[in-house]
C-alpha cells in the first residue's frame, strides 16, 4: 500500500515549494527506528530467524514470532522498547501482522520516556484488530523518543503467540510538523489521503 499526500514546503529562504509526496506506508515523517530491545522476548526458534531486529528491519519477507509453548499473557507480558532516535510526535501506532494469521497483541500498555530510565504511562489499550493490521489509535497526543509496550493478551490466547512483520509509529491529526530544519519547514499538508 501507497498513500500520497499533496504536502505544502516552505524553505528557509521563504520560497514556497508545492509537491505530492508518495510514501509507503501511512508516515510521512522521515525518521528511522534506531534501536529495538526487550528484556524477555524469546523467539520461535531460539535462533536469529526471528529475532526482535526483523519487526524494524524494513523487510517485508521477515517477521518476528515469539517462543512456542510460551503464551504471552498477563502473567507472562512481553515488553518491548523501541527507541526512535530522537523525540517525535505519535497518536497512532501500528502493527503489520504476517498476513493471514491471528497471532497478534490485543491489549497493551503504552509506556513513554525521554532517556530510558524513566517511564511514564500512557494509556492501556486495545487493539483494533484487521486481516492485516494491529492499529493502536491513541486517547492523547504524545511526544517522547523512547515507547514501552508492555503486552498482556493476544488474539489468541491458546497458545498465545504474536507474529508481526514490522511497526510504525505515526502522527495522524497534524497540524504542523518540522523536517530537516537547516533545509525546509513542512507547515502543513493539504487534501485527502488517496489509496494508489
Amino acid at each position: 500500500m501507497s498513500i500520497v499526500f499533496d504536502v505544502k514546503y516552505e524553505f528557509v529562504s521563504g520560497d514556497p515549494y508545492y509537491s505530492e509526496k508518495k510514501f509507503d506506508s501511512l508516515s510521512f515523517f522521515d525518521y528511522s527506528l534506531v534501536s529495538i530491545s526487550s528484556p524477555n522476548y524469546e523467539s520461535w526458534d531460539g535462533g536469529n530467524t526471528f529475532s526482535l531486529e526483523k519487526l524494524i528491519d524494513r523487510n517485508s519477507n521477515t517477521y518476528i514470532h515469539t517462543k512456542k509453548n510460551k503464551a504471552i499473557n498477563a502473567n507472562n507480558p512481553l515488553t518491548i522498547i523501541f527507541d526512535l532516535g530522537r523525540k517525535y510526535y505519535y497518536d497512532y501506532i501500528y502493527f503489520v501482522k504476517r498476513a493471514p494469521n491471528n497471532y497478534a497483541p490485543k491489549v497493551l500498555t503504552i509506556s513513554t520516556s525521554d532517556d530510558n530510565v524513566t517511564y511514564t504511562t500512557a494509556e492501556t489499550i486495545t487493539a483494533n484488530i484487521t486481516d492485516d493490521l494491529v492499529e493502536m489509535n491513541l486517547s492523547n497526543k504524545l511526544y517522547s523518543r523512547y515507547i514501552k509496550m508492555h503486552i498482556t493478551e493476544t488474539t489468541q490466547p491458546n497458545p498465545g503467540y504474536i507474529a508481526l512483520v514490522s511497526v510504525e509509529f505515526i502522527e495522524k491529526n497534524v497540524n504542523y510538523a518540522l523536517k530537516n530544519p537547516e533545509f525546509v519547514h513542512i507547515f502543513y499538508y493539504e487534501g485527502e489521503a488517496n489509496n494508489v
